[in-house]
């Protein structure tokens, strides 16, 4: 890790062509191999997937949850916090920060390379083989709440009468309430997604 990499993305390390741990102090001489995770490795996914992202990746957490994921994401949490609630509920910690992902608290954890957060999507979605665990539409993007079937009467008073006219099937977060339907928005996102082939 002093070199710079981050345990929770070390697969293996062999010292002089043998097996070695974390903890094995590196010698005068020696010759050191460490070699990353495989794309899709199950060992880099805690079972059930779920994930606790830092500060810098909101539009990214909006996304994974968009999917269905369970994504902690708070823009005021601190490093001991992030690290913490990966640790304690064995989340993935997602993070633009390697210093981040070398606390001991932290088992499962991944530095996002890329700075466009479409493409921090495709990474993670690589990394992890998401499609697997896909549950589009079924998490509130805002808040990570579980978005469930509602009657038209019982959000009418939420809604432009516009909507109201037009639309019939509702779906609503059971944590903040929002109120989400199939218009122009979903159909976008349905694009995009399909565009990324992350739907396909």
């Amino acid at each position: 890790e002093s070199l710079g990499v981050p345990h929770p993305e070390i697969a293996a390390i062999q010292v002089n062509g043998q097996p070695a741990g974390l903890d094995q102090i590196a010698q005068s001489g020696e010759t050191v191999k460490v070699s990353p995770y495989e794309p899709g490795d199950p060992r880099v996914c805690p079972v059930p997937l779920c994930f606790v992202l830092d500060s810098h990746l909101g539009r990214l957490a909006s996304y994974l949850r968009i999917l269905g994921f369970d994504v902690l994401y708070d823009s005021a949490a601190g490093d001991e916090t992030l690290a913490t609630l990966s640790g304690k509920e064995n989340r993935v910690l997602l993070t633009r920060d390697r210093g981040l992902l070398k606390r001991s608290l932290v088992t499962y954890g991944y530095c996002i390379r890329d700075q466009n957060p479409r493409n921090q999507l495709l990474e993670v979605f690589q990394r992890y083989d998401l499609r697997r665990d896909l549950r589009p539409f079924t998490r509130c993007p805002r808040c990570n709440g579980l978005i469930h079937p509602v009657d038209k009467a019982a959000v009418a008073g939420l809604l432009l009468e516009n909507t109201l006219a037009h639309v019939d099937q509702f779906w609503q977060c059971g944590n903040c309430g929002k109120v989400y339907w199939q218009g122009s928005h979903y159909e976008r996102m349905q694009n995009w997604l399909g565009a990324l082939q992350i739907l396909s």
